[in-house]
């Protein structure tokens, strides 16, 4: 998953969709990269960004750095499972929880070297949280570059 925002077959297929919708090139880019570069494309909205683009994520260390464990053990398990939760619709918060399987975890190591204080939660073993970027619905376009409606691109979490 580390790989995620350097896979050259996703680049392709993005520089594709975007030279077919140019006028829909950052807002592409920005979906996309919510799920391979969450770290950049969730810090960039952070700093109030609206846009996530391919030539951000490449000049940002975390842009580049994919996915990381501490991005998925961020995501807080409130929406998981549900529509808003697909496509990238995780939320992480500011709190600098990391959640865990374990119920008694030691917290001290976790403060002392990344600065997170570690919370039991089950949701990090359920499939709703890889859902979350494991379920996508790709809007297509008409002729005058509207979204026409929307295919099921990737939907293991669904079709359980």
């Amino acid at each position: 998953m580390a790989n995620s925002s350097k896979d050259p077959l996703w680049q392709a297929v993005v520089s594709e969709e975007t030279h077919r919708f140019p006028a829909m090139k950052d807002d592409i880019e920005t979906i996309c990269t919510r799920c391979h570069a969450p770290m950049g494309n969730t810090q960039a909205k952070k700093d109030g960004l609206t846009t996530y683009t391919i030539s951000q994520m490449r000049l940002d260390p975390l842009g580049k750095d994919g996915i990381s464990c501490a991005t998925c053990h961020q995501i807080d398990p409130q929406n998981l499972g549900t529509q808003t939760s697909y496509n990238g619709g995780y939320k992480i918060d500011t709190t600098r929880v990391i959640y865990g399987p374990y119920q008694n975890p030691l917290t001290q190591p976790m403060i002392n070297f990344v600065n997170f204080r570690t919370q039991y939660s089950p949701h990090v073993n359920n499939s709703e949280l890889c859902a979350t970027c494991h379920t996508l619905f790709t809007p297509y376009f008409d002729d005058n570059n509207q979204i026409a409606g929307y295919f099921s691109e990737q939907t293991p979490y669904i079709e359980k």
